[in-house]
């Protein structure tokens, strides 16, 4: 209860702030970045020549070197929108834990700045750790970009009527959770400490 009451007396400093960006985020996203996603995956369907996808297509699809160039983009972006949500969270945390107070406007530079870095060959890891941990992150870190994209119900059943593939899902969501518990304060230190992603403590 105690540590309750601290975590309400720490989010209370810049509450309105960390509001006024997550909605601004929210509305971004589903006005902008979701359909932008859909319409650039749509494109690409439709220059390799599919009109739909299925179990039958979806492999020959994903192996058209036009569709992996279109999608290591997409990807890299997706984890920097990511890590822009991440690092405001991060900061308005820290700036509450400093008893300061922080502007929308501070947030967004230094969440813009800090999301940038995930470009730096030094950094480049980190796109791929916040993408392995998306659906772990939007629990509880970051309302994130991806929570509004759904892996398609045709791919999910056919996932759940193979063992192989139901194990093997199993398998892959263990080493994600065992992931996050590793990687989660590297985050912070990455985020306020100015230095690059391999330095941050595990």
């Amino acid at each position: 209860m105690k540590r309750l009451r601290q975590v309400f007396r720490l989010l209370q400093v810049n509450w309105k702030t960390m509001a006024g960006f997550e909605i601004l985020y929210k509305i971004l996203s589903l006005t902008i970045f979701t359909p932008l996603f859909w319409g650039i995956f749509n494109v690409i369907m439709k220059m390799t020549g599919y009109e739909y996808l299925t179990l039958e297509n979806i492999l020959p699809f994903l192996a058209n070197p036009l569709t992996l160039a279109a999608l290591f983009l997409l990807l890299a972006c997706i984890a920097m929108y990511t890590m822009i949500d991440i690092s405001a969270v991060i900061f308005l945390l820290d700036q509450s834990c400093l008893r300061k107070k922080a502007s929308l406007r501070q947030t967004l530079t230094f969440a813009l700045q800090n999301g940038a870095k995930v470009f730096h060959r030094k950094n480049i890891f980190i796109a791929f750790v916040v993408l392995f941990l998306i659906p772990f992150l939007n629990l509880g870190v970051t309302s994130s970009y991806i929570s509004s994209i759904s892996i398609p119900e045709f791919i999910l059943d056919f996932i759940s009527q193979n063992w192989r593939l139901s194990l093997l899902f199993f398998i892959v969501l263990a080493i994600l959770g065992i992931l996050l518990l590793r990687w989660l304060y590297a985050f912070h230190y990455f985020t306020l400490e100015n230095c690059n992603f391999r330095e941050a403590p595990v």
